[in-house]
């Protein structure tokens, strides 16, 4: 509308739309990028996988419910597990990559494992949400289950164990 609002911080997170449109007519599940199964095959397709963020997939780590992740890791998780699929090299493990990210925006590093749009409850676990420089860890839990963890200014070390704590857990019970 042209209108100025005043604000002391403003945030703009941009997603991306994907680009499937070449893929209409060719019976596909499209609506919001290219169904896959765990094992990345496009559904409804014969020796077709999808990889990268068009991909839509179910995650065992948080649900059964296919969706695309539109992080730096994922091109190279997708693909090793496409290849697989493609070679007959797949095993039975569930595919279940842990989505991440970070940024840093001015003195502050700010890096994201798992998913937290996906929570019903936010827990701040370790420092103060008012002094976000001395280092904050906020868990993101769904149903009591922790699905995603924002470390801010934490150390390396620091970071590498909440990025394991999702690998560590069991997405075949």
């Amino acid at each position: 509308t042209g209108e100025i609002l005043p604000a002391a911080l403003v945030v703009e997170a941009v997603g991306s739309v994907c680009n499937v449109e070449w893929l209409d007519g060719n019976g596909l599940d499209l609506s919001d990028g290219v169904l896959t199964g765990n094992d990345l095959a496009v559904a409804g397709a014969t020796d077709a996988v999808a990889v990268g963020d068009v991909a839509r997939f179910p995650n065992p780590l948080f649900d059964h419910v296919a969706r695309r992740v539109e992080h730096w890791s994922i091109p190279t998780d997708t693909a090793k597990r496409a290849a697989a699929t493609l070679t007959g090299a797949l095993d039975t493990t569930p595919f279940a990559p842990v989505p991440a990210f970070w940024s840093d925006q001015r003195d502050l590093r700010l890096q994201s494992y798992g998913s937290p749009a996906l929570a019903d409850e936010i827990r701040v676990e370790d420092g103060s949400l008012a002094d976000l420089t001395a280092g904050v860890v906020v868990t993101y839990h769904r149903d009591d289950r922790h699905v995603g963890t924002v470390a801010v200014n934490l150390s390396p070390a620091r970071c590498r164990v909440l990025r394991e704590a999702f690998t560590a857990v069991d997405v075949t019970a």
